[in-house]
């Protein structure tokens, strides 16, 4: 079976990407001192767009605003802050590895540009027509249409040059998961009765040779590597999938199952509730020690380097094992 990867905003911030409390700041359109040290404490992503967007637009009419001018004016400031190709250094390594598909919960082209420095989103042919949702939004960074590409990446949670796509709030987080559930379990044409994604899973072998509509198809047909990803509880999009997937594993036994496997660091193991739905939800979780000489950069690099040795490893054994 072959594998993908899932980034989170964890490398981005070793090549000096601007952190999501800093964005939500940028954002919050507010100059009062005490706002700014209250504000720090609303650490999820949903939850912080909502409170913005409701502040900016009930306790202080003046800077009225509307969901699309904010998800717009985040765009830019990551535009702002993205680094140049040689602030990457574990970037490339990542994207180097021999595995096809590489999603992303990141909204700028970090990862595109790691694969092809003279990467420009208009010059993709793999455009979608997606203007909201993001099942389909596929980029190939090399310009060739996906048969053909050796790396493909999928913004899951939308792009900074499809502002509107970028996923923020609970109505945007609520939408895209129905559009996700309506797209696994819609009819399929040829199997009345089945959910459509019993055409990558009808036959234990076909699902290899074909490729993903949706990345929603790669958590059925790949293992999958979650890595810089906090997978914090307001992740409900992932956190759906991941039930979804499970149930539908229990009620076909027989069909190939992937394994889904998520890094994180020794010392900061989510809480002991959430490693217990990791494990029930099939989840292998791999905790590794940070670095322990220098700086935090430092550290942390040390943290991935090992994270990339033991998926290096892991692909290894499964190239072996295929001979």
């Amino acid at each position: 079976m072959k594998s993908s990867l899932l980034l989170g905003n964890g490398l981005n911030r070793l090549a000096g990407a601007m952190e999501l409390a800093g964005l939500m700041h940028s954002l919050a359109g507010d100059k009062r001192q005490n706002h700014r040290k209250t504000f720090g404490d609303v650490s999820s992503w949903p939850l912080a767009f909502e409170r913005i967007y409701s502040e900016r637009n009930k306790n202080y009419a003046e800077e009225a605003v509307s969901k699309s001018e904010l998800k717009k004016q985040l765009g830019d400031c990551i535009e702002k802050s993205v680094s140049t190709v040689k602030d990457w250094p574990l970037l490339s390594e990542f994207t180097n590895l021999p595995v096809k598909h590489i999603l992303t919960t990141n909204y700028d082209y970090n990862l595109e540009k790691a694969v092809n420095p003279k990467f420009r989103r208009e010059k993709s042919p793999e455009k979608t027509k997606e203007k909201l949702y993001s099942l389909y939004r596929k980029i190939t960074p090399s310009g060739q249409f996906l048969r053909e590409a050796d790396k493909v990446v999928w913004h899951i949670h939308g792009e900074i040059e499809a502002s509107e796509s970028i996923c923020l709030g609970f109505e945007h987080y609520c939408a895209q998961m129905g559009a996700m559930r309506h797209f696994l379990t819609k009819p399929h044409e040829k199997l009345p009765g089945g959910p459509y994604i019993n055409r990558f899973l009808e036959k234990p072998t076909g699902a290899l040779e074909r490729e993903a509509d949706s990345w929603l198809t790669l958590f059925f047909t790949h293992h999958i590597y979650i890595i810089g990803l906090s997978l914090s509880l307001m992740e409900i999009d992932l956190w759906w999938l991941l039930t979804y997937r499970l149930q539908y594993q229990l009620r076909h036994p027989k069909i190939t199952k992937n394994k889904i496997v998520y890094f994180c660091p020794a010392s900061q193991e989510p809480e002991a509730e959430i490693l217990e739905l990791m494990s029930a939800l099939g989840l292998e979780v791999r905790a590794l020690g940070l670095g322990t000489k220098g700086d935090d950069r430092e550290k942390w690099m040390a943290f991935y380097r090992r994270v990339f040795n033991s998926i290096k490893s892991d692909l290894n054994e499964q190239t072996d094992g295929a001979d």
